[in-house]
């Protein structure tokens, strides 16, 4: 339902001219993000240390390779003595997939609010570990980490993550 119909629907509220500034005024900020909608955004591949591959459906897995673009519902898997350094573009946040994973972009979204960039990132971390940066972003964004069992959301800090039975954990440090 759009915004227009959930209004009209709540018309007997708005029969007041101070309802009607008072609902104006608490909507106001939220109006560029519902203009704007939310696009998806790409996580660039910045180095491969070994061998690293990519798949988009688990069945077919093909080479990474240096400056490549992934999108949401990839999967990135590296080998046993390699790393691969990804960056997300809309927000600068960085993760390193160390040797034995298997991590998958589940999301990544991004909306124009006029004032700032709202984005959304949220990691399937499968198999192995991960560590990165995740920088300072505004208040209503988020970069999750889905663990089995769990997950963590993570602000401005430096992070480690693994996804190990039995030490399933997330720790920040730095």
């Amino acid at each position: 339902m759009k915004l227009g119909e959930k209004l009209m629907k709540m018309g007997t509220l708005f029969q007041s001219p101070i309802a009607v500034l008072a609902a104006a005024f608490v909507a106001l900020p939220f109006l560029p993000t519902a203009i704007a909608g939310n696009h998806s955004t790409e996580a660039h591949v910045e180095s491969i240390k070994g061998a690293a591959h990519y798949s988009t459906d688990t069945k077919v897995w093909l080479p990474l390779k240096v400056h490549s673009t992934l999108k949401s519902g990839t999967l990135v898997k590296t080998g046993q003595e390699s790393t691969v350094r990804l960056v997300f573009k809309e927000d600068g946040s960085a993760v390193t997939a160390n040797p034995d994973t298997v991590v998958r972009i589940a999301r990544m979204s991004s909306a124009e609010t006029g004032l700032e960039v709202v984005s959304e990132t949220d990691l399937d971390l499968i198999e192995g570990s991960l560590n990165g940066t995740q920088t300072k972003n505004s208040v209503l964004s988020h970069f999750k980490i889905n663990l089995q069992g769990g997950f963590a959301l993570l602000e401005q800090s430096d992070y480690w993550a693994c996804s190990e039975t039995a030490d399933k954990k997330v720790g920040s440090f730095g």
